[in-house]
């Protein structure tokens, strides 16, 4: 109840602090030939002192409507657009008449009017050029500390969204340059946390022309965007970052550094970091700002609910549950060269030592029967990753591009794995119990390359290769001994060590030709070929007693299984597109050629297999309609036709027989982008699935699981999604946000026990909301609920139906009650409504942390936090899987007390040589 009073308290304030201000004015803005004006600038400042007050665009039809306005002082209007003289009008609004209508504002041209000529003080906060849409920065006021994330918060339109995307008027933003170069790279969290935002003197915001080279007429809503970010004439060298250190209690540490420099075309980082807080060492804006992500090509992103990051495969912390130490560094180089190519080398190293105490129950519902496994584990590894990246871009000429991206990866790692479960018969009779003394070694090398040319002919034609080369090798060796008991009266013990010996390699090249007949009609060509080459070996060897060697071979399960995949694709494509419609029909031959090589068993099998698959996408203006058809090989592990009986408890065996999945797809969404203040998308999609691969489960009578795989006709999928966001104010001081996304799925999961068909389907229903305050540079809120219900329906009656619902709300609240104090507080509730009994229900999670910033520019920082303020953290899950419930906990990190200093380093300061530390 307490809470729910804050927040309440919290939304209260918000809509008081809108409602001491309801003055309100209109009108229309023409050209001297009485043409409307669309996305003129209105901006509305105080006379007295020439602050911004509120400020709009005017719609396609020139009008405007500007509500919340102060009344009784002096305000002037100033109305600008480009090769127009500003028009200015002081006006009044009174308690009397809040509202004044100013009719039609008659612009006169003037292209030879500098944008020097409007006085400084009045300059408006948003200026139409063309495509582009530029924001004066010093119109949005920021603290002294704060960075480009805090600046691009307070624009009209921009929204930070949960996994860290930046998004203009619901477009995702491709990249984030620096006067127009790529000196942070090509990704969304480009330069945000660390770029210090008096350094920026102009935003500006325009279509991507990298997604428009593949296909100039692309739609809008397809098109990124570019945030271009103009730095002031002083700060065009430089050099930034941070260094931190921390203790606490429990032996709780951290300590890292991450520094930035770069000179007209030339940027360097390096970054190392240690912490045994299960949390990443940076967060993601640091890992692709300072530490350089950014300048290679992103190929994976991975974020957890706890705050992990890893990007490429590296992690600096918090991307595995339990207790974890992570420790690494990294260098990155960047340089563009006068020729117009620009390369980018990048290095890191990162161990990390995890500790993963879980305990575990899974309920298996068959017919009037409930299997009951409870499990523990107490896991401990170390893992080392090693990762090489270089990217390069290359405008050869003015029509000519070309790219070529390699990267190398290193991992090595070992587990111990001790564990326990016992299974148990409708709660009362014991089927089984299991001890294991597990050990894991892993290696595994990952290359690949990417190369890219496109060039324009004659801007009539437009030609792409591409060619893509992937090797992933992994070595991996298994150690299990085994001790089960089987009740009544049976054991058995299994000391078996496996090496697993996996090996991919593949090369797609790919030609890619289009004409572009007129501005209506085009014709694209396509021919791709993938050719490759993957083998599974699995060789199972036993020993006697635990301590001797693992010499015994056993054949029946072991195998080298090789399979070979030559694919040839052809497809044509007719494009036709109007102003308010695109239309595109597709159709794709596909030749097949699959040839399986099970060594061990001396057995070899060639299939060959055609398709001719078409696909539609249609647009008119908001809506957009897409149909296609595809095939799939099915994993390799689920072909492999021998018993994988580490576990004698689960026991997997492949189907060597397995065909290719064919799937058939339908899509329809609405989407309006393009507004500042409003933007929504609704879509719907639908699948169905021919030879979907589906588990098929035995259970004996002492609870041992054999899973094979077969293949179903006739799966099925289908999601409805949605999406609403709007600003209902929108001024340089304060901005209120409000967002609700909703989604319903529906997935049919065909699946069999002991023979029987047990498929289900399971509805999830989902609705969320969140709500953004910014309050000048003082208090900033964000309130996120979701409620997600989940309900699975069985065909077969002998097997019960179950319904849950999860609930989460988080809140995070900054309250800077001075420039030099900044508190902040995070709080997250988690209530599973199903959870077995022993798991907890609700689950909280409350931080918070106190800084206090000083020196100059305050650049220097001290922190106490605290984690965890409740002591409740626990980490729960349920997992809905075709006829049984899996409830998992692991232990993760507890509560601590944690006292950083932290120092911005940086070298921003004009005509400054070397480079200086805030407040030294």
């Amino acid at each position: 109840m307490k809470k729910i009073l804050i927040c309440s308290f919290l939304l209260c304030s918000m809509i008081v602090t809108y409602a001491q201000n309801n003055g309100s004015i209109a009108g229309q803005v023409k050209s001297s030939d009485a043409d409307p004006l669309s996305f003129a600038t209105i901006t509305i400042f105080k006379t007295k002192d020439t602050s911004i007050v509120s400020y709009k665009l005017t719609d396609k039809d020139g009008k405007f409507q500007i509500a919340s306005l102060p009344v009784g002082i002096d305000l002037t209007l100033l109305v600008s657009f480009t090769g127009q003289q500003s028009h200015r009008e002081v006006f009044s609004l009174t308690t009397e008449s809040p509202k004044k209508e100013f009719g039609i504002i008659s612009m006169i041209e003037d292209n030879d009017m500098l944008e020097e000529a409007i006085v400084s003080a009045e300059r408006p906060p948003i200026v139409m050029r063309k495509d582009t849409i530029e924001f004066d920065a010093a119109a949005f006021k920021t603290l002294p500390t704060a960075m480009v994330e805090d600046l691009l918060k307070k624009l009209p339109g921009v929204q930070l969204t949960e996994d860290g995307q930046f998004m203009v008027n619901g477009r995702t933003v491709n990249r984030i340059l620096v006067d127009g170069k790529e000196f942070f790279g090509n990704n969304v969290q480009t330069t945000t946390r660390n770029l210090p935002a008096f350094t920026i003197s102009k935003v500006a915001v325009y279509d991507d022309p990298r997604d428009l080279m593949d296909d100039p007429y692309k739609p809008k809503h397809q098109v990124g965007q570019v945030v271009n970010l103009k730095l002031k004439k002083e700060y065009r060298k430089g050099l930034f970052g941070k260094v931190y250190a921390g203790g606490g209690t429990d032996d709780r540490y951290e300590i890292g550094g991450i520094v930035n420099m770069f000179r007209d075309t030339t940027q360097i980082s390096l970054l190392g970091y240690s912490n045994n807080l299960s949390k990443s060492s940076f967060s993601a804006s640091d890992m692709m700002n300072l530490g350089g992500m950014n300048r290679s090509p992103i190929r994976s992103i991975s974020v957890n609910s706890g705050g992990g990051i890893a990007f490429n495969g590296i992690s600096t912390g918090g991307m595995n549950s339990g207790i974890e130490q992570v420790t690494g560094g990294g260098i990155n180089l960047n340089h563009v060269f006068k020729n117009n190519l620009s390369v980018s080398t990048q290095y890191f190293y990162n161990r990390a030592d995890n500790l993963l105490d879980t305990r575990s129950r899974t309920d298996q519902f068959i017919v009037d029967t409930i299997l009951t496994t409870n499990a523990s584990s107490s896991v401990k590894s170390i893992t080392n990753t090693h990762v090489v990246n270089v990217s390069s871009f290359w405008k050869i000429d003015s029509v000519t591009t070309m790219r070529l991206d390699p990267s190398l990866t290193l991992t090595n790692g070992r587990t111990i794995r001790p564990g326990y479960s016992e299974m148990i018969k409708n709660e009362t009779e014991e089927l089984n119990n299991s001890t294991l003394d597990g050990k894991t070694f892993n290696d595994r090398l990952n290359y690949d390359h990417q190369f890219h040319v496109n060039r324009n002919l004659n801007k009539k034609w437009l030609i792409g290769v591409t060619n893509v080369v992937r090797i992933d090798n992994t070595d991996q060796q298994l150690i299990d001994n085994v001790l089960n008991f089987y009740f009544p009266g049976d054991a058995l013990s299994q000391n078996r060590q496996q090496n697993q010996d996996r090996v991919q390699q593949s090369i797609d090249n790919s030609l890619n030709l289009t004409h572009y007949i007129n501005s209506t009609w085009s014709v694209n060509y396509r021919y791709r070929y993938q050719y490759e080459k993957q083998k599974s070996g699995v060789y199972t060897y036993d020993a006697l007693n635990p301590n001797d060697v693992y010499d015994i071979f056993i054949p029946s399960l072991s195998d080298d299984f090789g399979r070979r995949v030559n694919e040839h694709n052809g497809n044509i494509s007719i494009v036709y597109r109007t102003a308010d419609w695109r239309i595109s029909p597709t159709l794709r031959y596909v030749d097949l050629g699959m040839q399986n090589d099970f060594i061990t068993l001396g057995n070899r099998r060639n299939y060959n297999f055609n398709y001719l698959l078409p696909s539609l996408n249609m647009e008119y203006k908001k809506l957009s309609l897409s149909f296609s058809k595809n095939v799939n090989l099915p994993e390799l592990t689920t072909m492999q036709p021998v018993a994988n009986a580490n576990n004698p408890l689960r026991i997997i065996i492949g189907n060597p027989n397995l065909k290719p999945e064919e799937s058939a797809s339908f899509n329809v969404a609405v989407r309006n982008f393009g507004k500042p203040d409003q933007y929504y998308n609704v879509s719907a999609s639908a699948s169905i699935y021919e030879n979907a691969v589906v588990e098929s489960r035995t259970v004996d009578p002492k609870g041992v699981q054999t899973i094979e795989f077969i293949q179903v006709g006739g799966r099925r999928s289908a999601q409805l999604n949605g999406d609403y966001n709007k600003t209902w104010k929108n001024t340089t001081d304060q901005k209120l946000s409000l967002g609700i996304n909703s989604f319903i799925n529906i997935n049919e999961n065909p699946s069999f026990l002991n023979g029987e068909e047990i498929s289900s389907e399971v509805y999830s229903y989902r609705v969320g909301s969140r709500v953004g305050f910014i309050h000048k540079n003082s208090l900033e809120v964000n309130l996120n609920f979701r409620v997600t219900y989940i309900d699975n329906k069985f065909k077969n009656q002998n097997v019960q139906d179950f319904a849950y619902n999860l609930k989460t709300f988080d809140a995070n609240i900054t309250y800077r009650p001075i420039p030099k104090i900044v508190l902040n507080s995070n709080y997250s509730l988690t209530y599973n409504q199903l959870i077995a009994d022993g798991f907890q229900k609700y689950v909280q999670l409350w931080n918070l942390s106190g800084t206090y910033q000083f020196g100059k520019n305050m650049g220097k920082q001290i922190t106490l936090s605290v984690f965890d303020v409740l002591n409740d953290n626990v980490s729960v899950r349920r997992t809905v899987m075709s006829n049984y419930i899996s409830d998992v906990q692991n232990r993760i990190q507890q509560q601590y007390f944690l006292l950083t200093f932290s120092m911005n380093i940086n070298n921003f300061t004009p005509k400054q040589s070397g480079f200086r530390i805030f407040g030294m």
